[in-house]
């Protein structure tokens, strides 16, 4: 069975176990696994952030950090800190990819390129994460509905199966090599993509400054639905965004949302 198979097999179990799951040798210092729903322009430094924030509190020497839709795989330019260097080179040997940056290891979405369709829907707001597109159109909405709207569906099927498939590999990383990971989902929420979000240990929601406590609140209530510990964050300043980046340093959002999680006792 493959990795992605056996998290889908393993879902019930609850949470980040269900992914790794997909590993072929567990390890004891597996720690939890994050998503985060966030505009496209936050993603690598919430990823980064929360990623960092983890190994903090759990005082792991480095952690996981990938984005959906972005096969980028030269941020930490090949450098690192040596733990993060030893767990880059430990996942080669496993066929996973994954790049050193001060204290994290960058794992890229091999399925990119995003499409056309992909990237033009790809601007991102809290509106979009308060709730799903679960209506199933009837046959008579499907014949009276554009080429564009059919592509559009596919498109938004084929995130969830990205989605997916990213954090299948997280888990794998997770549990081959120890730690924790955080992966950004940078596209709006459909039934789908709920379900993938299910198989984290944690959720979070970056929200900027001019969104609304009722937008928020009704996003977060959401999310909980999932029964999955959830928070909202806000994005870091520049300076403290480009140390999250580079795997230097998490940002005080970062380390207030994890512990807000309550996932490190």
């Amino acid at each position: 069975m493959s990795g992605l198979g056996a998290a889908v097999d393993a879902r019930d179990v609850g949470g980040g176990l269900a992914l790794r799951a997909a590993a072929s040798a567990p390890s004891l210092e597996a720690g939890p696994l994050v998503a985060v729903l966030c505009p496209p322009s936050r993603a690598q430094a919430a990823a980064a952030g929360l990623a960092l924030g983890l190994a903090r509190a759990l005082r792991r020497p480095c952690a996981f950090a990938c984005v959906v839709g972005d096969g980028a795989v030269g941020r930490g330019g090949g450098g690192g800190f040596r733990a993060a260097r030893q767990a880059a080179a430990a996942l080669r040997t496993r066929g996973l990819d994954g790049v050193a940056g001060g204290r994290l290891v960058w794992l890229p979405d091999r399925r990119a390129p995003r499409s056309p369709h992909e990237a033009a829907s790809h601007a991102v707001g809290i509106d979009d994460v308060s709730t799903t597109s679960c209506a199933v159109p009837d046959s008579t909405a499907h014949a009276a509905g554009t080429e564009d709207d059919a592509v559009k569906g596919v498109a938004a099927e084929d995130v969830a199966t990205r989605a997916a498939a990213l954090s299948a590999e997280l888990g794998r990383s997770v549990a081959a090599v120890g730690g924790a990971g955080a992966i950004a989902i940078p596209f709006a929420r459909t039934c789908a993509l709920d379900r993938v979000l299910a198989w984290h240990d944690a959720l979070v929601v970056v929200h900027e400054a001019e969104a609304s406590t009722r937008v928020l609140e009704r996003a977060l209530t959401s999310l909980a639905a999932l029964d999955r510990p959830v928070t909202a964050m806000a994005p870091p300043r520049r300076l403290a965004a480009m140390l999250a980046v580079a795997g230097l340093r998490a940002p005080v959002e970062a380390t207030h949302a994890i512990g807000e999680l309550g996932l490190v006792r």
